[in-house]
């Protein structure tokens, strides 16, 4: 086969993103739901009762640099598979955060309720909505390793809980992870999840 053909065979065929791999991959996006609220405070106590889930990491752009100043709204189900539209309540289980100069951002919460009926569960997950200066808007949702209504066993067809990008892993705190103080409350983590993102 003529080296030009093959070229433009396998470009064909693969798709033209295949020779541009480098920098960071975008994190998936996924549906917005039907539970998002604007105007939520800014807290990093997301839903209280433990136990508790520690949830950090760094957004970074497609370059791979970190974006300072992203904001991450984050809404949940509670641990009974509850969504609460009052934000007057005292634990409502929504909140919103922002990056640092590092591009670091860090929040707690509890692992939330699968909600659905018999078979039809959808995995456990926290909504985000995560917006930065000259960035796009991205809607997504994290979700959690082992879970078994992942990816082909999740009843939502248009989600993406298949996504490695979306999944993040829960393993036990090291350390000063161990503790998490917010506003001179401290919190005892009993789980922690390193999950970054990846903004366009």
């Amino acid at each position: 086969m003529f080296p030009l053909l093959s070229i433009l065979l396998v470009g064909w065929i693969v798709g033209p993103g295949a020779f541009a791999q480098s920098g960071c991959p975008a994190t998936h996006r996924d549906v917005l739901g039907p539970y998002y609220l604007h105007g939520v405070p800014y807290q990093r106590v997301v839903c209280s009762g433990g136990p508790y889930l520690l949830v950090y990491g760094t957004v970074r752009d497609t370059s791979c640099s970190v974006v300072s100043g992203a904001t991450l709204e984050l809404w949940q189900a509670d641990s009974s598979a509850r969504y609460y539209m009052n934000t007057a309540m005292l634990n409502f289980c929504r909140g919103k955060v922002t990056t640092d100069p590092q591009g670091r951002y860090s929040f707690i919460t509890i692992r939330p309720g699968k909600y659905g009926w018999g078979w039809y569960r959808r995995p456990a997950h926290v909504h985000l909505r995560v917006t930065a200066p000259g960035r796009q808007t991205l809607v997504t949702q994290m979700y959690f390793s082992g879970d078994s209504n992942l990816g082909d066993q999740d009843p939502c067809g248009s989600c993406g809980s298949e996504n490695p990008s979306q999944v993040a892993e829960p393993r036990t705190p090291s350390g000063a992870e161990g503790r998490y103080t917010v506003a001179g409350t401290t919190f005892t983590v009993s789980e922690v999840a390193e999950w970054d993102i990846v903004l366009i």
